[in-house]
């Protein structure tokens, strides 16, 4: 999607801003990692079944390469630009979201609790209907659309997303 309209507000949120996703990932290449080491420097298996070069490779390549490397790549992006609030979580939406402000309700900042409220991080949909998109955190902007639909955005800086759709959405 072509940028079209002035960027006011710019978030960028990633795996390193979350310490819930950050560390868990770490441990997980980390003990990947080890245990390839200790198989190869000091013959000592971790992990029951898996005794080949080829297998021992494969979970080395998987958890201690893929894994951290493609979510690194989770991006969370929010844009307020003149014609709207634009969002994508990076590489599950290639494009941006686009919310056009006539089609907000209303908008205000909230706090939450991303387990109780949606069951985790991410793009979810809880059994209310609410939809979030979020890479951790308590905070972000609830958005009541005009369908009757809300959205709540994950952000670290919810007074300052909700001032910069203010200062456009009223010019």
């Amino acid at each position: 999607m072509k940028k079209k309209g002035n960027v006011t507000f710019h978030e960028i949120q990633g795996i390193w801003n979350s310490p819930v996703l950050f560390w868990p990932v770490v441990l997980i290449a980390t003990s990947a990692w080890i245990t390839f080491f200790l198989k190869y420097l000091f013959n000592i298996s971790l992990i029951n079944g898996v005794n080949s070069a080829r297998g021992l490779f494969t979970y080395l390549l998987l958890l201690g390469i893929l894994f951290p490397l493609l979510l690194s790549m989770l991006t969370f992006v929010i844009e307020v630009r003149t014609d709207g609030l634009y969002i994508r979580l990076f590489p599950l939406n290639i494009r941006y979201k686009k919310i056009p402000y006539k089609n907000i309700a209303y908008y205000s900042p909230v706090s939450y609790s991303t387990i109780a409220r949606f069951g985790g991080i991410g793009i979810r949909v809880n059994s209310r209907g609410e939809k979030i998109y979020n890479l951790g955190g308590n905070k972000g902007v609830e958005i009541g659309l005009t369908t009757g639909e809300k959205l709540v955005i994950g952000t670290n800086q919810d007074e300052s997303l909700k001032k910069a759709i203010d200062a456009v959405r009223f010019k």
